[in-house]
């Protein structure tokens, strides 16, 4: 059976298969962000309704990936 929805496999491989995602496949190998984090931010999974807690974490989610967009656009910009 293929992997799809939400399973780290299918995440990584398609930020493979989409142009100019491969960074962020990279980055979750590293370990700097989840596989479930950037899949939220890409749209392509929902978090389930929050029934209290704390708004901080997706705060640093939301960061975390923005800091990995800008330094993926600086690379781009820096290669000859």
């Amino acid at each position: 059976m293929p992997y799809r929805g939400s399973s780290r496999v299918y995440i990584l491989d398609r930020l493979r298969r989409t142009e100019g995602l491969a960074h962020l496949a990279d980055a979750i190998e590293s370990g700097r962000i989840s596989s479930h984090a950037v899949a939220l931010e890409l749209g392509w999974v929902r978090r389930p309704r929050l029934l209290g807690g704390s708004v901080n974490r997706a705060k640093q989610r939301r960061f975390q990936f923005q800091r990995l967009l800008r330094e993926a656009v600086r690379a781009a910009r820096d290669c000859p």
